[in-house]
Protein backbone atom coordinates (compact mmCIF):
# COMPACT_ATOMS: atom_id res chain seq x y z
CA UNK A 1 0.00 0.00 0.00
CA UNK A 2 0.95 3.14 -0.73
CA UNK A 3 3.05 5.32 2.70
CA UNK A 4 0.94 8.37 3.84
CA UNK A 5 2.91 11.59 3.27
CA UNK A 6 2.88 13.40 6.78
CA UNK A 7 3.55 16.44 5.30
CA UNK A 8 1.02 18.78 3.50
CA UNK A 9 2.03 21.62 1.36
CA UNK A 10 0.54 23.80 -1.60
CA UNK A 11 0.94 27.30 -2.68
CA UNK A 12 2.71 29.10 -0.53
CA UNK A 13 2.79 26.91 2.29
CA UNK A 14 4.33 24.08 3.91
CA UNK A 15 3.38 22.03 7.17
CA UNK A 16 4.03 19.08 9.34
CA UNK A 17 2.67 17.83 12.57
CA UNK A 18 4.48 20.81 14.95
CA UNK A 19 4.55 23.66 12.33
CA UNK A 20 2.92 25.69 9.68
CA UNK A 21 5.17 27.62 7.34
CA UNK A 22 3.34 30.60 5.37
CA UNK A 23 5.53 32.46 2.53
CA UNK A 24 3.79 35.78 1.17
CA UNK A 25 4.34 37.15 -1.97
CA UNK A 26 7.04 39.46 -0.74
CA UNK A 27 8.86 36.17 0.50
CA UNK A 28 8.22 37.32 3.98
CA UNK A 29 7.50 33.92 6.57
CA UNK A 30 4.99 33.08 9.04
CA UNK A 31 5.93 30.53 11.36
CA UNK A 32 2.89 28.79 13.65
CA UNK A 33 3.19 26.77 16.27
CA UNK A 34 0.13 24.18 15.77
CA UNK A 35 -0.09 22.83 19.41
CA UNK A 36 -0.34 26.86 20.88
CA UNK A 37 -1.39 28.69 17.82
CA UNK A 38 1.21 31.19 18.50
CA UNK A 39 2.91 33.11 15.57
CA UNK A 40 6.16 34.57 14.49
CA UNK A 41 5.29 36.69 10.84
CA UNK A 42 7.84 38.80 9.28
CA UNK A 43 10.55 35.71 9.91
CA UNK A 44 13.71 35.35 7.38
CA UNK A 45 13.15 39.72 6.44
CA UNK A 46 16.85 40.52 4.58
CA UNK A 47 18.16 43.97 5.43
CA UNK A 48 21.32 46.02 3.88
CA UNK A 49 23.33 48.76 4.89
CA UNK A 50 25.86 50.67 4.24
CA UNK A 51 29.72 49.15 5.70
CA UNK A 52 32.62 52.00 5.41
CA UNK A 53 34.44 49.65 8.41
CA UNK A 54 37.26 47.45 7.81
CA UNK A 55 37.94 43.52 9.15
CA UNK A 56 38.33 44.92 12.43
CA UNK A 57 35.19 46.93 13.24
CA UNK A 58 31.43 47.31 11.33
CA UNK A 59 31.37 50.88 10.55
CA UNK A 60 28.44 52.75 9.17
CA UNK A 61 28.04 55.70 7.42
CA UNK A 62 26.89 59.17 8.46
CA UNK A 63 24.41 59.27 5.38
CA UNK A 64 23.72 55.60 5.39
CA UNK A 65 21.03 53.86 2.97
CA UNK A 66 18.90 50.91 5.05
CA UNK A 67 17.28 48.28 2.34
CA UNK A 68 14.82 46.16 3.94
CA UNK A 69 12.47 43.85 2.57
CA UNK A 70 8.98 44.57 3.39
CA UNK A 71 5.58 43.43 2.02
CA UNK A 72 5.64 46.06 -0.97
CA UNK A 73 8.53 43.48 -1.82
CA UNK A 74 8.05 40.92 -5.02
CA UNK A 75 9.33 37.69 -4.96
CA UNK A 76 8.16 34.35 -6.95
CA UNK A 77 7.48 31.62 -4.50
CA UNK A 78 7.33 28.36 -5.98
CA UNK A 79 6.87 24.62 -4.52
CA UNK A 80 9.93 22.68 -4.60
CA UNK A 81 10.11 19.79 -3.24
CA UNK A 82 6.58 17.62 -1.90
CA UNK A 83 8.60 14.23 -0.96
CA UNK A 84 8.14 12.17 2.06
CA UNK A 85 10.86 13.38 3.90
CA UNK A 86 10.95 17.03 3.02
CA UNK A 87 8.75 19.74 1.50
CA UNK A 88 10.36 22.83 0.47
CA UNK A 89 9.73 26.08 -0.90
CA UNK A 90 11.73 28.15 -3.37
CA UNK A 91 12.08 32.02 -2.84
CA UNK A 92 13.41 34.04 -5.24
CA UNK A 93 13.64 38.08 -5.38
CA UNK A 94 16.31 40.63 -6.77
CA UNK A 95 16.81 43.56 -4.34
CA UNK A 96 18.53 47.15 -5.59
CA UNK A 97 21.74 47.94 -3.62
CA UNK A 98 23.91 50.74 -3.58
CA UNK A 99 27.06 49.95 -5.72
CA UNK A 100 30.02 50.80 -3.03
CA UNK A 101 30.09 53.84 -0.49
CA UNK A 102 30.10 57.73 -1.55
CA UNK A 103 33.34 58.94 -2.62
CA UNK A 104 33.61 60.86 0.60
CA UNK A 105 32.96 57.45 2.72
CA UNK A 106 30.06 58.80 4.39
CA UNK A 107 27.68 57.92 2.08
CA UNK A 108 26.37 55.55 -0.14
CA UNK A 109 26.32 55.65 -3.76
CA UNK A 110 23.41 56.81 -6.31
CA UNK A 111 24.21 54.10 -8.47
CA UNK A 112 22.56 50.87 -7.89
CA UNK A 113 22.91 46.88 -8.51
CA UNK A 114 20.66 44.15 -8.83
CA UNK A 115 21.61 42.03 -5.67
CA UNK A 116 19.83 38.38 -6.14
CA UNK A 117 18.80 36.43 -3.15
CA UNK A 118 17.13 32.69 -3.51
CA UNK A 119 16.58 30.99 -0.26
CA UNK A 120 15.09 27.23 -0.05
CA UNK A 121 12.51 27.23 2.75
CA UNK A 122 12.37 23.62 4.33
CA UNK A 123 10.29 21.11 6.42
CA UNK A 124 10.66 17.80 7.81
CA UNK A 125 8.51 15.20 9.27
CA UNK A 126 8.00 15.33 13.10
CA UNK A 127 10.89 18.74 13.01
CA UNK A 128 10.15 21.48 15.50
CA UNK A 129 12.49 23.84 13.35
CA UNK A 130 12.65 25.24 9.73
CA UNK A 131 15.34 25.09 7.80
CA UNK A 132 16.47 28.16 5.42
CA UNK A 133 19.21 28.07 2.74
CA UNK A 134 20.17 31.58 1.08
CA UNK A 135 22.27 32.48 -1.81
CA UNK A 136 23.34 35.47 -3.03
CA UNK A 137 24.73 36.76 -5.96
CA UNK A 138 26.65 40.04 -4.86
CA UNK A 139 27.94 42.93 -7.37
CA UNK A 140 27.85 45.67 -4.17
CA UNK A 141 30.64 46.61 -2.27
CA UNK A 142 30.77 48.27 1.19
CA UNK A 143 28.08 46.82 2.86
CA UNK A 144 26.21 44.60 5.18
CA UNK A 145 23.78 42.02 4.22
CA UNK A 146 21.58 40.42 7.28
CA UNK A 147 18.97 38.13 7.80
CA UNK A 148 16.17 39.30 10.75
CA UNK A 149 13.98 36.83 12.50
CA UNK A 150 11.41 39.13 14.99
CA UNK A 151 11.11 36.86 17.92
CA UNK A 152 8.02 38.75 18.99
CA UNK A 153 9.83 38.62 22.43
CA UNK A 154 10.35 41.70 25.23
CA UNK A 155 13.34 40.88 26.46
CA UNK A 156 17.13 42.33 26.08
CA UNK A 157 18.45 39.12 27.08
CA UNK A 158 19.77 36.55 24.62
CA UNK A 159 21.48 33.06 25.37
CA UNK A 160 24.31 32.05 22.48
CA UNK A 161 26.93 28.94 23.12
CA UNK A 162 30.13 29.66 23.15
CA UNK A 163 33.30 27.82 23.36
CA UNK A 164 32.07 24.78 26.10
CA UNK A 165 29.24 26.83 27.91
CA UNK A 166 26.14 28.80 27.25
CA UNK A 167 26.80 32.47 27.44
CA UNK A 168 24.29 35.28 28.89
CA UNK A 169 24.39 38.40 27.37
CA UNK A 170 21.53 41.85 27.56
CA UNK A 171 21.72 44.71 25.64
CA UNK A 172 22.72 47.61 26.95
CA UNK A 173 22.39 51.37 26.04
CA UNK A 174 25.58 53.71 25.81
CA UNK A 175 26.72 57.05 25.92
CA UNK A 176 29.11 56.83 23.12
CA UNK A 177 30.82 59.71 23.68
CA UNK A 178 32.45 58.09 26.83
CA UNK A 179 34.03 55.93 24.46
CA UNK A 180 36.99 57.67 22.49
CA UNK A 181 38.90 54.75 21.16
CA UNK A 182 36.54 52.38 20.30
CA UNK A 183 32.34 52.17 20.60
CA UNK A 184 31.12 48.58 22.37
CA UNK A 185 29.97 46.70 19.61
CA UNK A 186 26.17 46.26 19.23
CA UNK A 187 26.72 42.24 17.54
CA UNK A 188 27.92 39.73 19.48
CA UNK A 189 29.60 36.15 18.40
CA UNK A 190 27.70 32.90 18.88
CA UNK A 191 29.36 29.59 17.57
CA UNK A 192 26.12 27.71 16.79
CA UNK A 193 22.87 29.03 17.64
CA UNK A 194 21.58 32.33 19.48
CA UNK A 195 17.91 32.53 21.06
CA UNK A 196 15.43 34.88 22.85
CA UNK A 197 12.46 34.38 25.12
CA UNK A 198 10.11 35.64 27.33
CA UNK A 199 7.14 34.23 29.14
CA UNK A 200 4.83 34.09 26.33
CA UNK A 201 7.27 33.89 23.33
CA UNK A 202 10.57 31.94 22.52
CA UNK A 203 12.89 31.98 18.83
CA UNK A 204 16.33 30.50 18.19
CA UNK A 205 18.44 31.06 15.06
CA UNK A 206 20.68 28.39 14.41
CA UNK A 207 23.31 29.64 11.56
CA UNK A 208 25.92 26.79 10.30
CA UNK A 209 29.05 28.69 9.94
CA UNK A 210 27.56 32.38 10.45
CA UNK A 211 29.17 33.64 14.12
CA UNK A 212 27.94 37.35 14.71
CA UNK A 213 24.20 38.13 15.41
CA UNK A 214 22.80 41.07 16.92
CA UNK A 215 19.54 41.93 19.38
CA UNK A 216 17.40 44.90 17.95
CA UNK A 217 15.42 46.79 19.67
CA UNK A 218 12.37 45.74 18.36
CA UNK A 219 13.24 42.29 19.66
CA UNK A 220 14.36 41.03 16.63
CA UNK A 221 17.52 38.38 16.26
CA UNK A 222 19.74 39.93 12.96
CA UNK A 223 21.84 36.91 11.78
CA UNK A 224 25.21 38.70 9.65
CA UNK A 225 25.22 36.79 6.49
CA UNK A 226 27.67 39.22 4.50
CA UNK A 227 30.21 41.86 5.38
CA UNK A 228 31.74 43.73 2.36
CA UNK A 229 34.90 46.28 3.30
CA UNK A 230 38.14 46.85 0.97
CA UNK A 231 40.66 47.08 3.93
CA UNK A 232 42.24 45.62 6.63
CA UNK A 233 42.66 48.55 8.96
CA UNK A 234 40.46 51.67 8.14
CA UNK A 235 40.41 55.27 9.04
CA UNK A 236 37.88 57.81 10.31
CA UNK A 237 35.41 55.31 11.27
CA UNK A 238 32.70 56.71 13.26
CA UNK A 239 32.25 53.33 15.53
CA UNK A 240 36.25 53.95 15.97
CA UNK A 241 36.85 57.54 16.94
CA UNK A 242 40.50 56.31 18.13
CA UNK A 243 42.30 55.99 14.71
CA UNK A 244 43.19 52.95 12.83
CA UNK A 245 43.58 49.41 14.35
CA UNK A 246 47.02 48.43 12.50
CA UNK A 247 48.80 48.95 9.06
CA UNK A 248 46.67 49.71 6.51
CA UNK A 249 46.25 46.96 3.47
CA UNK A 250 43.65 46.94 0.82
CA UNK A 251 41.74 43.48 0.88
CA UNK A 252 39.73 43.42 -2.45
CA UNK A 253 38.52 39.58 -1.51
CA UNK A 254 37.41 41.20 1.50
CA UNK A 255 34.09 42.48 -0.57
CA UNK A 256 32.79 38.99 -1.16
CA UNK A 257 32.21 39.39 -4.72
Amino acid sequence: SRARNPLRCGSGFIENEHLRVEVNGSGLVTLIEKETGRRYPGLNCFEDTGDVGDEYNYSYPRRDRRIRLSRGARARVRLLERGPLRATLAVSLTLRLPRAAAADRQGRSRETVAFPVSCRVSLSPGSRFVSFETSVVNRASDHRFRVLFPTRTKTSTVYADSQFTIVRRNREAHDLRKFTIEHPASVAPMQRFVAAADARHGLAVMGYGLPEYELLRDGSLALTLLRCVGTLAGENLITRPGGKAGWHNDTPDAQCQ
